[in-house]
């Protein structure tokens, strides 16, 4: 049994005041037959995900630098391929390989080259097949569609169906590139802080009692075992980053354009304080430029609720919760549906 959750208060407990009871998902991965698929952040529970969600948080705002290249990219090409209505724009064709470039470089230091040829001669080689992945990264299937029901709903069959979280050809391909942005990565001794540099940094890290909250020193033992990064480990966020990323921000402008094409009064309010906003930050796009765009936010928040991506969160109740004003408890392993 599981419970569907609609009530926005309710939601918020779950959600937010009393996450502590909600913290692992349901979804479920069998580490034995998919690695990858089970030592994501996605999937992965307790302790573990705790203290590698805190780490990856950490630095997800220096990453800004690397995507304001990309956005430029965006522009200048829109610039010169739309010149004229008899030209129109594949908008979804458009912000996917937009998006590709910016996850690539944001991940893995790398120019994908998705939008336009990479600049860089290393990179030419993972080009064709950063879009051939992007194009195939949700490809559909009746055996596909068994094993994501699978994962959600009844993670007990995941064994007898074997299921792979992600599926292989993606499994090997962002397993290669991220080998390769490692290597490079120590033979320059480059430091980009982007998400390679993070999880290397991760490894290299050695874990004191103190950064651990909540682990008592009579478990630490077992408990620092699980907090022990391998190569597997490293790559298994690299392939999730690309994964849940790549197709939510592709799906996300795509619709997000197409609905300011539909609504043309909304367009021009949104273009208006993009300007005002602008000239008050001397014309630059940064991450506080952006954070003052409320009307932006907006837009993009009716655009997720009209068009999500993803059709439901999940949670599993980790210990019993009673549901405020009621007598009603979510007993402890009960599934959550949003």
């Amino acid at each position: 049994p599981a419970l569907i959750i609609r009530d926005p208060e309710l939601i918020k407990h779950i959600l937010l005041k009393e996450f502590h009871h909600f913290t692992d998902r349901f979804a479920t991965a069998d580490e034995k037959i998919d690695p990858m698929g089970g030592k994501n952040i996605f999937l992965i529970k307790g302790s573990r995900w705790r203290h590698l969600r805190s780490n990856l948080s950490n630095h997800l705002f220096f990453w800004k630098a690397q995507e304001d290249v990309s956005s430029r990219d965006l522009r200048d090409y829109v610039r010169e391929t739309s010149s004229s209505k008899d030209n129109p724009l594949d908008v979804k064709d458009v912000m996917a390989r937009s998006a590709i470039d910016v996850i690539a470089s944001c991940m893995y230091g790398i120019d994908s080259g998705a939008l336009r040829d990479p600049r860089e001669s290393s990179a030419r080689k993972f080009s064709p097949e950063f879009r051939k992945f992007g194009k195939k990264v949700f490809a559909f299937s009746p055996k596909r569609a068994i094993e994501m029901l699978a994962f959600f709903f009844t993670p007990g069959l995941i064994r007898f169906v074997k299921g792979m979280f992600f599926q292989r050809n993606s499994d090997k391909f962002l397993r290669g590139v991220f080998t390769e942005a490692v290597k490079e990565r120590e033979t320059r001794e480059s430091f980009r802080n982007d998400l390679v540099d993070v999880l290397l940094c991760l490894k290299r890290k050695k874990l004191e009692e103190k950064e651990i909250k909540g682990i008592a020193k009579k478990k630490d033992t077992e408990e620092f075992k699980t907090l022990e990064y391998t190569d597997e480990d490293l790559v298994a966020q690299a392939v999730i980053f690309f994964t849940a990323g790549f197709e939510t921000t592709s799906i996300t402008t795509g619709f997000a354009l197409y609905e300011l094409a539909m609504n043309p009064q909304v367009q021009k309010k949104l273009r208006e304080q993009i300007g005002q906003v602008l000239d008050t930050h001397d014309g630059h796009i940064t991450y506080e430029a952006i954070s003052d765009m409320k009307y932006l936010d907006m837009v993009l928040a009716e655009t997720l609720r009209m068009y999500p991506p993803l059709p439901f969160l999940d949670r599993n109740c980790i210990k019993d919760f009673t549901i405020p004003g009621t007598d009603i408890v979510i007993e402890k392993n009960t599934p959550v549906y949003i």
